[in-house]
């Protein structure tokens, strides 16, 4: 006499670790999903603040100086809703020393995504500093900064020697 198996299924038991697994599993992925994207903005943030870099230098070799900011130092920033740095960058593109005005990327990023230019404070009492260089000193006539997502190999970014959080900044220097 043969014996039936009667088992022709899996176990609620099987059925709930097999499930857990897969949770774990895509919990996983979507957060380096999350660290790939925000690595991704960064580097496109600093690739187009090195290309603001680029035409600000090939711009002082073509007329001996930087742009200015306004009269009282303040920063210019750009970024998709306002473009106060617009103008100080409408000049290398006319020049010719870059192809248009570069925009932070978009995305949902929990950080301010503009850039900033700033050139020597005249009499205020800020004072930013980059890679521990205070702005105006005779190597350093201006500063490009920004916030990122995460932490980057490059110069740090303070203000009243205080260090900004994620704050990066590029100069000439």
């Amino acid at each position: 006499m043969r014996k039936i198996n009667q088992s022709k299924g899996f176990t609620l038991i099987e059925l709930m670790v097999a499930i857990s697994i897969i949770a774990l599993l895509a919990t996983v992925v979507l957060s380096s999903l999350g660290v790939s994207k925000s690595k991704a903005r960064d580097s496109q943030r600093i690739a187009e603040l090195q290309s603001v870099q680029k035409a600000l230098e090939l711009n002082y070799i073509t007329t001996g100086s930087y742009p200015q900011t306004g009269p009282d130092g303040s920063e210019n920033s750009l970024d998709k809703k306002t473009s106060s740095m617009s103008s100080i960058l409408e000049p290398l593109v006319s020049g010719g020393s870059i192809p248009s005005i570069p925009f932070p990327p978009a995305g949902l990023s929990a950080v301010d995504s503009s850039f900033y230019y700033r050139t020597v404070d005249n009499g205020t009492s800020v004072s930013y500093q980059c890679g521990g260089k205070d702005l105006g000193d005779t190597n350093l006539p201006y500063i490009l900064y920004f916030i990122s997502e995460l932490p980057q190999n490059l110069p740090a970014l303070s203000y009243n020697l205080i260090p900004v959080f994620n704050g990066y900044c590029l100069t000439n220097s």
